[in-house]
């Protein structure tokens, strides 16, 4: 008689341990799900994976002698749920589709303030709140989409870091390749914001 009291005894204290185990996931999941809790990137020009207007497109004339169109107006970015400790923020724009699946930087920036909140339409084209990097065209700010025509759709990648890099750590004209090196370890939280444009 006594064994089996013992054995209730052990398996009500395996179930109780159970219990507390499942209610602190469902707690830490449902703290993982409370707004403003994971770092997002947004736009009010687009929603995630969501067509650009051809104002968003360059304004460049290629070798072809076409136009790409646009008028190479970088849209508007949001950052929430930034987290503790966030020094400055880092921004990309990755065309994967670009040259033939090799991949086009479109814009490479950081040293944004730790405090900000995103960009204004247009601020990405023109120098001034961030550090310019280098993109594939050589360029310091934002150059639009400009994809063959025709083409399939190509998908404009913006990744936003938040990073416990002080501005001014970074040297200025970065590669993208070069500005994720330097970052490593760095990183507190990235987000990331698709839009597709095809002429």
């Amino acid at each position: 008689m006594r064994r089996v009291t013992a054995l209730a005894a052990i398996l009500l204290s395996l179930a109780g341990g159970m219990a507390q185990a499942a209610d602190k996931t469902a707690a830490d999941k449902t703290a993982a799900d409370k707004p403003g809790e994971v770092f997002t990137l947004s736009s009010p020009d687009f929603g995630d994976n969501g067509i650009w207007p051809a104002a968003f497109a360059s304004n460049a004339t290629m070798a072809d002698g076409k136009s790409c169109g646009g008028s190479n107006i970088s849209p508007a970015l949001s950052f929430s749920g930034v987290p503790s400790g966030t020094k400055s923020f880092a921004v990309t724009l990755f065309d994967p589709d670009g040259a033939s699946g090799a991949g086009v930087s479109h814009w490479v920036a950081y040293d944004f303030a730790g405090t900000a909140k995103g960009l204004k339409r247009g601020e990405g084209a023109k120098e001034g709140s961030f550090v310019g990097g280098t993109s594939t065209r050589k360029l310091p700010t934002y150059f639009g989409p400009c994809p063959p025509v025709p083409s399939a759709w190509h998908h404009y990648t913006f990744q936003a870091f938040a990073l416990d890099i002080a501005p001014g750590t970074l040297p200025a004209g970065l590669t993208r390749e070069a500005l994720l090196d330097k970052i490593k370890g760095h990183v507190l939280a990235t987000a990331s914001l698709i839009g597709r444009y095809r002429r």
